[in-house]
């Protein structure tokens, strides 16, 4: 579990160049650097929710894993969509646009299940809010930005719930 926080974390610090990136991406040709960097996130991203789905399985919270597999699922198809598509153009930007709005509602869905786990697992409560703030951000398209805040919050909510599952306080590690 430690493992999984400290990726946790390195995912929460790495969304501030991924958003710099994303916001200068085409300004200054750095498309491809942008998309490089945001591929690393989507893998240590898969990573550290594995993770979770692997810590709730253990508990009653792990009836939330079928959400957590499909978010997985439709954030790397996102992500491959977001590296071919140009949204104002195609068949695939309008594909693009459609698996935002469902990864949204997966986040928004998925947030609201795991509340209701929120004892069971000290750090719970404040990664379904995050999650449920990158949802609503995700789904309305036009607020995407907004959602890599929220999105740090959720990194470092799991990177807490890791370091006390793995019996090492979480302010040791700050």
């Amino acid at each position: 579990m430690q493992l999984a926080a400290w990726v946790a974390i390195v995912s929460a610090v790495s969304m501030a160049p991924l958003f710099l990136l994303q916001v200068a991406a085409n300004r200054y040709g750095l498309a491809l650097l942008s998309a490089a960097v945001q591929f690393i996130n989507v893998l240590l991203f898969v990573f550290v929710l594995s993770s979770l789905r692997k810590l709730l399985a253990r508990r009653p919270a792990g009836a939330a894993n079928g959400l957590l597999s499909a978010i997985i699922t439709v954030t790397v198809i996102v992500q491959c969509l977001t590296l071919f598509a140009a949204p104002e153009r195609t068949l695939l930007g309008l594909a693009l646009l459609v698996g935002m709005v469902a990864l949204g509602g997966l986040y928004v869905f998925a947030g609201i299940r795991l509340l209701g786990f929120a004892a069971d697992l000290p750090g719970l409560k404040l990664f379904s809010y995050a999650a449920i703030a990158v949802g609503i951000c995700t789904a309305s398209v036009i607020l995407a930005l907004l959602a890599f805040p929220a999105s740090i919050v959720m990194n470092v909510a799991l990177a807490i719930i890791f370091f006390r599952q793995a019996g090492a306080p979480a302010q040791e590690h700050g």
